[in-house]
């Protein structure tokens, strides 16, 4: 089954809710303008992953592409969508504009909760699903947990000892997360992207809850940033000046010790990407400091530096 959404406000009587038809799972995925011949991909290998399944399952899928795009995933939907029925509904709302992937995922998660799921897993444009991939495995991993304020975040074995070790408040693709948890916290959407994800698994902690590791490699990404540059892969300048300004953030927030490491790492490491990958310096040292400038200005959301940096990538609320 296919739901074409394509405004932004959420009507109710959109969705199809009748108790044959209740989806009992949902995939959250933020789209916008992916590498389309891997996200077609992708996106068939995780519909084929579940077509078998006896439980219904939906995909979600929250694109702000520009229109172009848009079109192009619309039509490959309505290509694939009934071959993968009755246990996959794949859902497709289009945002008119881009108010950044924590405003999406908000958007995509109130979706899935309305029509019934219990619990969904956030995926990413340009996750890769890899052939151990069983989407039941994580289900159950987290209706074991028992508990509705736990993110259960799958990872690789390494990853999970690194988690495990640091007490840090990491957050990965994959994670998976109850309706009773969402109605208690939503994605920060004053981040945009970066860090998004990290704090709202940092509120999680703050109000009592877990972050759980499900430590098999169930699911991957493309490099990070996914822009690559003779063999190296690196941040544009819009996104160095987001992880500046959120980290910092959250440094002053939190104003502990693991946070101050993750804010110094960051910085250190999103800056040597980029010169290794031949960004020109001065514009790598321009967009950290307007990031670290705007964070002690508390200037959040979708600012002038952001617009400037992204070429006006996004939409001023």
């Amino acid at each position: 089954m296919i739901y074409f959404l394509q405004e932004q406000i959420i009507v109710e009587e959109q969705l199809d809710v009748s108790e044959e038809k209740m989806e009992i799972y949902g995939f959250v995925m933020v789209v916008h303008d992916p590498p389309i011949p891997q996200f077609f991909q992708q996106l068939e290998k995780l519909a084929s992953k579940i077509r078998d399944s006896d439980t219904i399952f939906g995909i979600y899928i929250v694109d702000s592409s520009n229109d172009k795009t848009q079109v192009t995933i619309n039509n490959f939907i309505l290509s694939i969508g009934l071959s993968y029925a009755p246990h996959v509904n794949i859902h497709y709302f289009r945002e008119t504009e881009n108010f950044g992937a924590g405003h999406s995922y908000n958007i995509g998660c109130s979706l899935a909760f309305q029509n019934g799921c219990k619990a969904v897993t956030l995926l990413d444009d340009d996750v890769i699903i890899l052939d151990n991939f069983n989407p039941k495995d994580i289900f159950a991993f987290y209706k074991n947990l028992n508990t509705s304020d736990t993110l259960a975040l799958p990872t690789d074995k390494c990853t999970a000892k690194l988690f495990n070790s640091r007490q840090d408040r990491r957050f990965f693709i994959g994670t998976t997360f109850s309706r009773d948890l969402f109605t208690k916290i939503n994605f920060r959407e004053d981040f945009v992207i970066d860090w998004t994800d990290c704090d709202f698994a940092k509120r999680v902690l703050k109000q009592g809850g877990i972050n759980a590791v499900y430590p098999e490699i169930v699911i991957n990404m493309l490099p990070s940033g996914r822009v690559v540059r003779d063999g190296h892969s690196y941040f544009p300048y819009w996104r160095e000046y987001l992880i500046s300004r959120n980290t910092l953030t959250i440094l002053r927030e939190d104003r502990d010790l693991m946070a101050l490491i993750s804010f110094v790492w960051a910085v250190i490491s999103v800056g040597y990407k980029g010169i290794r990958a031949h960004q020109k310096l001065l514009l790598v040292v321009k967009a950290l400091s307007l990031g670290v400038f705007d964070a002690i200005q508390g200037n959040l959301g979708i600012t002038e530096n952001l617009q400037k940096l992204s070429n006006f990538r996004f939409t001023k609320i």
